[in-house]
């Protein structure tokens, strides 16, 4: 597990969650081609979204990546109607786009620099990375722990997140 190595002061993440509340629906997403999709398109059919914070320099989530790939390749096989949502912490925008082509599967990403990204940091208090929080397409939180229950469970993870 590695500590992020930018954290923002608390009232700058209060001020962004302040004026950026805006529901994952609403936001443009990109897929690993860089083109833009509809969050609503990206969350209409999926009961489940997974929000996956990592880094390109980040060796823990290079390891967890695997079991993601599973994870999300199995709710595909089931029809699991599972999204991942990848969440870059990186330093720049070419660092993310090169990690997320390369190295992630079939899923989305909100764009780099987007403020949503540090409303959902202060929102799942995230402190490290890798991070993962499941959620219904509600909003209802499903789980905060998913990366200790993925690295413990692997696949089997599905049947303690969906219900």
């Amino acid at each position: 597990m590695l500590y992020l190595r930018k954290i923002p002061s608390l009232l700058s993440v209060l001020q962004q969650c302040k004026r950026y509340t805006v529901a994952i629906q609403e936001l443009e997403l990109i897929n690993t081609n860089g083109n833009t999709i509809p969050g609503k398109t990206v969350t209409q059919n999926n009961k489940y979204i997974m929000y996956y914070f990592s880094a390109s320099w980040c060796s823990g989530c290079k390891l967890l990546l695997p079991k993601i790939k599973s994870i999300y390749t199995e709710s595909r096989n089931r029809q699991i109607p599972l999204e991942i949502i990848y969440i870059s912490l990186d330093d720049n925008m070419e660092e993310m786009m090169k990690g997320f082509r390369n190295n992630h599967g079939n899923w989305f990403a909100i764009p780099f620099g987007s403020p949503v990204i540090e409303e959902l940091r202060y929102r799942f208090e995230v402190a490290y990375v890798p991070f993962i929080a499941v959620l219904k397409n509600d909003g209802t939180i499903v789980t905060k722990n998913g990366k200790k229950e993925v690295e413990d469970l692997g696949i089997n993870v599905l049947e303690t997140w969906i219900d």
